[in-house]
């Protein structure tokens, strides 16, 4: 199992007694989670990791042969300016950008921000929460019905049923 980031900004070192590098470089890094005893909490685990900030840096140089050699890395953060910009001498990233913009055009598509994806679980939580305490209110009430029938010589039987 690999589990691949893309981080801006978090190539800090973790806490050392639970990660083990494999390959630590400024562009990316290999690791995996060990325990207090240094034995992998999963055996067939990897944390690939790729600094997009070198990545970006490499854009901002304007060094066409680096741009060239890291240009799948460097496409994942660039506006639809830059892509242009990329994609006139390559076939393959004027397709993709080609399918981006349909995708943006798409009204089936729609991408949040943070505090609206964020709204949006508090919310559903919230709703969850009233279901919850409907459904035990509801719980309680038959209870206490039923209690109150047992005490009025009902037949535990019958109210079983």
């Amino acid at each position: 199992m690999v589990q691949i980031n893309f981080t801006y900004g978090l190539m800090k070192k973790f806490h050392e007694e639970k990660y083990k590098y494999l390959y630590d470089k400024e562009a990316f890094r290999i690791f995996e989670i060990r325990d207090e005893s240094e034995k992998k909490f999963v055996s067939n685990f990897k944390i690939y990791e790729f600094n997009m900030d070198y990545y970006m840096n490499l854009w901002y140089t304007k060094d066409e042969e680096e741009i060239e050699e890291n240009k799948l890395f460097i496409m994942m953060d660039l506006n639809l300016d830059e892509l242009a910009q990329i994609s006139k001498k390559d076939k393959v990233v004027s397709k993709y950008m080609e399918e981006v913009k349909k995708i943006n055009e798409d009204a089936r598509f729609h991408f949040m921000t943070q505090e609206e994806d964020q709204r949006k679980m508090e919310n559903t939580m919230k709703k969850r929460e009233r279901e919850i305490g409907l459904e035990d209110g509801k719980t309680i009430e038959k209870q206490e019905l039923a209690w109150k029938f047992y005490q009025n010589g009902v037949d535990i039987d019958i109210l079983l049923k």
